[in-house]
């Protein structure tokens, strides 16, 4: 009998939730035969814990055939720089943050992209329609979502909480850098400078200034990042 963590073990504000994977959860681990973890925090928590002989860190893997074969020859070399977030419109993800930067990006040479579902979708959608820079592709399935993955040069993944990031791995395999936060799956993954920029927290602010860092120095030379 194996149990997977998919979801983040622990949830910002919420004490009961918390309190439940403290004392609980712990205490039935021992029933398990393999503890399948995908990020190596929750990996190195369970093996803290006393369970290290059945604690197994497994990263998740994607489908390649649509994403692999997206050219990138051109990507960069546009009049505007390209960017995409994908995934599920909520909190967790840092949506609301990166809904409030976008009207401050209004006057760059900026495109921007959004592929998803959820509680702030209508705020996306505003957006779209209020600046002719933000396009709004609706939910894509991953037969459809080389449709973002073709048109962007950079993804952002701005989570407050990320325990992998299948997207970020679809976005790396289309031949993206990512913009990511310091959470669980990026901070496995993403390899600072050579696929990609961590923000140094997660605020509004550091959205705004990572876009903006990255964006000035494609203005000085839009082949900047091609070898990444």
């Amino acid at each position: 009998v194996i149990i997977v963590f998919q979801a983040p073990l622990f949830i910002e504000e919420n004490f009961a939730h918390n309190i439940y994977i403290k004392t609980i959860l712990r205490s039935t681990l021992r029933y398990y035969d393999k503890i399948h973890t995908v990020n190596k925090e929750d990996s190195n928590l369970f093996k803290k814990w006393g369970f290290d002989g059945k604690t197994v860190y497994l990263p998740n893997g994607i489908k390649m055939d649509k994403l692999f074969s997206i050219p990138v020859e051109e990507k960069f070399l546009g009049d505007r720089l390209r960017f995409a977030f994908a995934g599920r419109f909520e909190k967790q993800k840092s949506i609301d943050l990166l809904i409030n930067v976008i009207p401050k990006l209004a006057n760059l040479k900026i495109e921007f992209y959004f592929a998803g579902k959820g509680t702030f979708q209508d705020e996306v959608i505003r957006l779209s329609n209020n600046f002719d820079f933000v396009k709004y592709l609706g939910f894509l399935d991953f037969d459809e979502i080389d449709k973002v993955f073709s048109q962007a040069d950079i993804f952002v993944l701005p989570s407050r909480q990320e325990p992998f990031g299948v997207v970020m791995i679809e976005a790396l395999a289309s031949g993206l850098p990512v913009i990511a936060s310091k959470t669980n799956g990026p901070l496995d993954l993403l390899k600072e400078g050579k696929t990609g920029w961590f923000m140094p927290e997660v605020s509004e602010e550091a959205i705004y200034s990572k876009i903006i860092e990255i964006y000035n120095i494609w203005l000085q030379g839009k082949s900047s990042f091609k070898h990444m």
